[in-house]
């Protein structure tokens, strides 16, 4: 359902004359939202690490966000991914943008987490929420809409993170 929020959000903000970016911490979500977006709106789709220019370390070179000036709106979908490196560029991007466009942070931090480490980026958030420097809207699922059993969840870690053997799957499926 949050796609479908970020997707008509940004087309309603698009219509009235802004210029949107939605970054994605995925190639995938990329072109889910490309082939829903109707076309001769002013909206970019790309993946956080290619809008914020974010590289792997022996390619770094800090290149300031100047195209990220044009933007009325930024748009981060799924903002639980980023690993805390990706989130500091980030962080460092939107600081030098001051003032700058409007941005929105869409994600679910029990759903998905990073692959490495804690959320830095849930942290900062949820800092600036209680400090009051934050808007913020959170959205309550119905209790069933999660699932609650122990097993299925440390199955849905562990497959997160390494590829289970055939054996694993066979016993978690009961054959």
């Amino acid at each position: 359902g949050k796609t479908s929020v970020v997707l008509q959000c940004a087309i309603d903000a698009a219509s009235t004359g802004c210029k949107v970016l939605i970054a994605c911490p995925i190639g995938a979500l990329v072109s889910v939202y490309r082939q829903q977006m109707p076309p001769g709106l002013d909206i970019v789709v790309e993946t956080m690490h290619s809008s914020f220019r974010i590289t792997r370390k022996a390619d770094a070179q800090y290149i300031p966000p100047g195209r990220l000036r044009h933007f009325d709106l930024i748009i981060f979908d799924e903002c639980s991914q980023p690993e805390d490196h990706s989130w500091r560029e980030m962080r460092t991007a939107l600081r030098e943008l001051s003032p700058g466009p409007f941005v929105v942070f869409v994600g679910d931090f029990q759903q998905l987490q990073p692959i490495r480490g804690a959320s830095l980026l849930k942290s900062t958030l949820v800092a600036q929420a209680q400090t009051g420097h934050l808007r913020h809207v959170e959205l309550r699922q119905h209790p069933f809409a999660r699932c609650t059993d122990p097993p299925m969840l440390q199955f849905l870690t562990y497959v997160r993170e390494r590829q289970p053997t055939r054996g694993m799957l066979a016993a978690f499926f009961q054959g």
